[in-house]
């Protein structure tokens, strides 16, 4: 008697545990955690192409490098986002956003060392507010798995500022 109680409450326990985990996964992810995986992945995909034109159109071989290595870095971010909003069942637009959009048209349309200094402004800027981003994020996101992806992206992100801002200072 005894041990069907015990395998019986060892089973309703297992039951309630799994029903649990599978609430979790399953539940809605917040309105504004789904926009800032959005917003994160167009300010992505923008790094990414930006990384590329800088290395193609830069006159500073360490802009060329610096560009290499957000269209590298970013690159890897994004397939961890994509992951992390597949996982949540979010669907993220390839498309960029019109801030992104908008940047990316304006920097396409210059060369030389006015695009050098306009490239290297832009990432000083971006930077920061993505910075700002993820670090709010990462303290306030609804899912974890949000908190996650922004806790571990925010080093990269901080590495690429402090690297941008050498960069200027030369």
């Amino acid at each position: 008697m005894k041990r069907t109680l015990r395998n019986g409450f060892f089973a309703l326990t297992s039951i309630f545990l799994v029903s649990l985990m599978l609430a979790s996964k399953s539940a809605p992810v917040d309105k504004t955690d789904a926009e800032f995986l959005q917003e994160a992945a167009s300010s992505g995909q923008m790094e990414v192409q930006l990384g590329k034109l800088a290395q193609e159109k830069a006159t500073n071989p360490r802009i060329k490098a610096f560009g290499a290595m957000m269209a590298r870095d970013h690159s890897a971010a994004n397939a961890d986002l994509m992951k992390t909003a597949k996982a949540l069942n979010i669907t993220i637009s390839p498309e960029l956003l019109p801030k992104q959009r908008r940047h990316a048209d304006h920097m396409s349309g210059l060369a030389g060392t006015v695009f050098d200094r306009a490239y290297i402004n832009m990432m000083i800027d971006d930077h920061k507010d993505d910075i700002e981003q993820f670090e709010e994020t990462a303290k306030k996101a609804e899912h974890e798995q949000v908190q996650a992806f922004a806790l571990r992206t925010f080093p990269v992100l901080r590495m690429h500022l402090d690297s941008a801002i050498a960069i200027r200072k030369r």
